[in-house]
């Protein structure tokens, strides 16, 4: 069985010392991760890059070019 874990709408320039814990905390123990649109800025998965955990991500309404460049609208 494999855990994933899923976040969205984080709407962050970059990553903080709130997301970190959040994320130490409830993402510890998945197997990847999805985020599932509004990073807002690709920096915001810099956090998850120090669990050298896989992170599928898709593009939101309030992302930046960078974002919408790096990840698609929709996955399947």
């Amino acid at each position: 069985m494999k855990r994933i874990g899923i976040l969205s709408d984080t709407h962050m320039n970059k990553s903080d010392a709130f997301l970190e814990e959040i994320v130490s905390k409830h993402f510890a123990d998945v197997d990847f991760i999805i985020h599932a649109g509004d990073l807002v800025s690709n920096e915001v998965l810099d956090v998850f890059s120090q669990m050298d955990k896989e992170v599928i991500a898709v593009c939101g309404n309030m992302d930046d070019y960078d974002v919408r460049h790096a990840f698609p609208v929709s996955r399947t």
